[in-house]
């Protein structure tokens, strides 16, 4: 005769494990379950030791459970790698479920794989989905690393226009982190200095950031303008607000630090003013270190231009 479960029991194993899959034997024991209870549903199944003092509920057993499970076996560690960057919607698939801490463990979670992490911080990691997670700037380092070729670029730039992290706070971590004989860093720096320091090209991060900016102070760009001075050659620029007739150029790092450069551009302002266009621009430093302030001059000329245009036009 198979003994009778106590109902009471189930509930409260039910009520602990509802959020996450899984249980603690202290939470368990606070709630009036003795050890050996816990025992007998563990040798019938209900509950799956996942380290000592950690139990998976099979019913309620979700794709994060593991990685819960690990997160309260190692109250110093976070969920990093591929794992974390799927929370954080990096554009990249994983299944594997990763945790990191500092130090070494002999502790092994079913399903989980424990890397030791040196540049791992605690302190910066956020909270996602119940789940605590390696900062995103430490998330996309780790992940780059083990990333190359176009892949790389995608990445790092759809995370630059996401601001998750910003351009400017990896390049921090980056130079704070790197060391000689980190797997993957040549490759890392060498794609980094490309997105970021190369001039404008139609998809490049720094003229995201600004049709960002632009947008939210409701100012819409027609990109890749090409001017009524167009001379099937020369002439195409980032961007335009037409109606005010105001041409709108992001710069980049190492662009124009040639004279000639300088040149070429006082020669394209001189023909678009003798267009009645006005020329605003901005550069890689102005619109990352000095945003807010940056973005909301250039919204205001782009703006005032733009209705005089609109009063004159309706006069």
């Amino acid at each position: 005769m198979t003994p009778r479960r106590n109902t009471s029991t189930d509930h409260i194993i039910m009520a602990g494990a509802a959020k996450t899959g899984i249980v603690t034997s202290q939470w368990l024991q606070t709630q009036g379950v003795s050890r050996a209870t816990i025992g007998r549903r563990e040798n019938v199944g209900q509950l799956d030791r996942m380290s000592r003092g950690v139990y998976l509920v099979p019913s309620l057993r979700r794709p994060d459970s593991p990685l819960h499970a690990a997160l309260v076996a190692l109250p110093e560690s976070a969920v990093g790698f591929e794992s974390a960057a799927v929370r954080y919607r990096f554009p990249i698939r994983s299944m594997r479920l990763v945790v990191v801490q500092r130090d070494c463990t002999r502790l092994r979670i079913p399903g989980v794989t424990i890397l030791r992490n040196r540049s791992f911080n605690l302190e910066t990691t956020v909270t996602r989905e119940g789940l605590r997670l390696t900062s995103p700037e430490q998330t996309l380092f780790d992940v780059a690393r083990n990333t190359s070729g176009p892949r790389l670029s995608h990445l790092l730039e759809t995370q630059f226009v996401a601001k998750l992290p910003t351009a400017e706070a990896f390049e921090q971590f980056v130079a704070t982190h790197a060391r000689h004989g980190v797997k993957g860093i040549a490759g890392l720096l060498q794609a980094m200095d490309h997105l970021l320091d190369d001039q404008p090209f139609p998809d490049s991060v720094l003229e995201k950031i600004m049709f960002d900016g632009l947008a939210q102070r409701g100012v819409r760009l027609t990109r890749q303008f090409t001017p009524p001075w167009y001379d099937g050659v020369r002439g195409i620029v980032d961007a335009a607000e037409t109606i005010g007739r105001t041409i709108v150029e992001a710069d980049g790092r190492r662009f124009r630090q040639v004279t000639a450069a300088h040149d070429n551009d006082r020669r394209r302002s001189l023909t678009a003013m003798s267009n009645d266009f006005a020329i605003v621009r901005a550069s890689h430093q102005m619109m990352t270190r000095e945003a807010s302030q940056t973005f909301d001059q250039m919204a205001e000329i782009i703006i005032k231009r733009r209705d005089t245009a609109t009063q004159k036009h309706a006069a």
